[in-house]
């Protein structure tokens, strides 16, 4: 198995990935189990604010979520 390593992105550079994307995975613990979801999503910069927009049903998990989560870029395949 080859080495596997980190890499610090710069914030400029991960805004870069979250404008060029439209899927992603959001991640967090629910009733201490680890959940991770599949979404579409918008980065939306106005306002000098900055946020991830996503949309749920009310009352889904991702609802429900923590303040803290984990977000992943992804894509689809052919």
């Amino acid at each position: 198995m080859a080495q596997a390593w980190l890499d610090e992105l710069s914030l400029e550079d991960c805004l870069e990935l979250l404008r060029a994307g439209t899927v992603g995975r959001i991640a967090f613990t629910s009733d201490d189990w680890p959940v991770v979801f599949p979404v579409n999503y918008r980065l939306v910069e106005a306002n000098e604010r900055t946020w991830i927009a996503l949309r749920t049903r009310p009352g889904n998990v991702i609802d429900r979520a923590p303040v803290n989560v984990a977000f992943q870029v992804d894509r689809l395949g052919p």
